[in-house]
C-alpha cells in the first residue's frame, strides 16, 4: 500500500507543480492523504484499486488545486479576434463542407467503380479513400450540430 500511496502523493505534487503552485506543495496535508488512502484501501477488502482510491482521495481530502487560466501571449489582439469570430461560424462552415464533401466523394466512388477505372490499382485505392472520407464526414455532422449549434 505504501508504494501506491507514495505514487499518488507524487502525482499530487506534479499536479501542483504543473499548475504553477509550487508554493502550495508544502500546504498539502500528506498525513490526511495517506490516511484516506489507507482507509479506502481497507474498504476495498485488500484490493488496491488506484483509480477508485484516487477518486476517493480527491473527493474526501477536499484538495484545493487551481489551474492558471491565463491566455498565451501570442494569442492576443487581432489574431485572437479572428479565432473567436471563426469559432462562432465553424459549425455552419463544417456542415457546408461536409455536405459538399459527401456529394463529391460519392461521385468519385461512382466514377472510380466503372469497369475501365476499377482495373487500375491506384483507382481502387482512391475509391476506398473516398469511401473512408464519406464516413468521416458523415460522423462529423452530428458532432458538429451538437457541439456548435445545440451547446451554444
Amino acid at each position: 500500500m505504501y508504494n501506491n500511496s507514495q505514487t499518488l502523493l507524487d502525482i499530487f505534487h506534479e499536479i501542483l507543480a504543473a499548475a504553477g503552485n509550487s508554493s502550495d506543495l508544502n500546504s498539502i496535508d500528506e498525513s490526511r492523504i495517506l490516511s484516506v488512502l489507507k482507509e479506502q484501501a481497507s474498504k476495498e477488502n485488500g484490493k488496491e484499486n488506484i483509480g477508485s482510491v484516487l477518486a476517493k482521495v480527491v473527493n474526501d481530502a477536499k484538495l484545493n488545486i487551481t489551474m492558471k487560466q491565463g491566455r498565451c501571449g501570442y494569442c492576443e489582439g487581432d489574431f485572437r479576434d479572428i479565432i473567436d469570430t471563426y469559432n462562432g461560424i465553424h459549425g455552419y462552415v463544417a456542415l457546408i463542407v461536409c455536405t459538399i464533401g459527401v456529394i463529391a466523394n460519392t461521385m468519385n466512388v461512382a466514377v472510380l467503380t466503372r469497369r475501365d477505372m476499377a482495373a487500375a490499382p491506384i483507382n481502387r485505392l482512391l475509391k476506398w479513400l473516398a469511401v473512408a472520407d464519406v464516413f468521416v464526414m458523415l460522423e462529423y455532422v452530428p458532432f458538429s450540430i451538437y457541439k456548435y449549434m445545440i451547446l451554444r
